[in-house]
C-alpha cells in the first residue's frame, strides 16, 4: 500500500507516525495546563472549560480566553502533523 509521498508503510514510518502523535499529545497537555481558558461556574462553583454552565454564564478564571479546549486540540494536531510532514520531506525529499 502506498501513502501520500510514494513510500510504502514500513515499520520505520509507523514508528515515526507514533512519535509525532506523542509530540502532539505532549503539546496538547502542555497547552491545556498553561494557556487553555478555564471558567468558574457562578452557580455550582466548579471550574469548567465552557463559557456557560448550569444554565448561566461563567466567569473567566485563568488562561487565555480565546484558547478553548477545541482550539488547543486543533493547534496540537496541526503542530504534530506539520512536524511529521516536514520530517518526512527531510528524510525522503
Amino acid at each position: 500500500m502506498l501513502l501520500g509521498f510514494g513510500q510504502s508503510m514500513g515499520f520505520h514510518n509507523i514508528y515515526l507516525d507514533f512519535c509525532w502523535r506523542i509530540v502532539g499529545f505532549i503539546l496538547d497537555s502542555f497547552l491545556g495546563a498553561t494557556v487553555q481558558a478555564r471558567f468558574t461556574c457562578q452557580v455550582c462553583g466548579r471550574i469548567v472549560e465552557k463559557r456557560s454552565h448550569c444554565g448561566r454564564e461563567t466567569d473567566h478564571s485563568s488562561g487565555l480566553s480565546i484558547m478553548g479546549n477545541d482550539f488547543v486540540n486543533f493547534i496540537s494536531s496541526l503542530f504534530g502533523a506539520t512536524i511529521a510532514v516536514l520530517f518526512r520531506f527531510s528524510l525522503y525529499g
